[in-house]
């Protein structure tokens, strides 16, 4: 009879300690309660502005093209454009309006398929673009373009002139005009892209300091270099 009682005893222990064993993870830490604690306590809080008008504006910012009045006017309707960009200034050299403003565009970059290099060689598609490339075409064969030279493309103006000729017959003639992009606009990005202007982030240097570039942008300007000569050799 003792030794029946012995073995449920010790048939009882081996099923709590079993039980046990189920209810702790390593290190003896419950798998549903200290561990999940860590995690909390671990976790980074993401960087954050200095208050809720500084966040609007630089949301704002980040969504209008990169233009710092615009944003302070849209979040504070009524402000002059000298007052908005007194406040623009003070936002944006704010320390924690600088981290958040980083890390909202790392946040974004990481959710677009697109990278410094794809940014790059756009520019320098613009930057290089040939007007002659566009003379005498018709908006029929403007559509037929290749989308690289479309895009150099800041607008278009179409005029038609309907008159008879010696003959009576009636003449419809239909003019297009086209406008570029900006070359100077596009070349500067370039230039702060690749950081042509790092050597004191004043430009008051006018030398370009070219240890200063990534190798990989080099390797993207020679690539795109070669690729203009060749197209223009005959």
């Amino acid at each position: 009879m003792k030794k029946d009682k012995k073995s449920a005893n010790k048939g009882n222990k081996e099923a709590l300690k079993q039980h046990q064993d189920q209810a702790t993870g390593p290190n003896n830490t419950s798998s549903t309660g200290a561990q999940v604690q860590i995690v909390q306590a671990n976790a980074v809080r993401p960087p954050q502005p200095k208050n809720e008008l500084h966040k609007a504006i630089i949301l704002e910012y980040l969504s209008n093209g990169f233009c710092k009045v615009k944003a302070v006017m849209v979040c504070k309707p009524g402000v002059t454009y000298v007052g908005a960009s007194a406040i623009g200034r003070t936002v944006f050299k704010d320390p924690a309006n600088k981290e958040y403003i980083t890390y909202k565009q790392s946040e974004l970059k990481n959710n677009v398929d697109i990278d410094s290099h794809n940014i790059l060689r756009e520019l320098i598609t613009l930057s290089f673009s040939d007007i002659t490339d566009y003379i005498d075409l018709t908006t029929e064969e403007l559509k037929e373009l290749p989308p690289a030279t479309r895009r150099c493309i800041e607008s278009y103006e179409i005029k038609k002139e309907t008159y008879k000729n010696r003959e009576g017959k009636t003449i419809t003639e239909e003019t297009v005009k086209i406008k570029l992009h900006s070359k100077p606009k596009f070349i500067e990005m370039i230039n702060k892209n690749i950081g042509f202007y790092n050597l004191d982030n004043k430009q008051k240097s006018n030398t370009i300091n070219l240890n200063n570039v990534s190798v990989d942008n080099l390797n993207v300007l020679l690539q795109v270099a070669t690729e203009l000569k060749e197209g223009q050799t005959p």
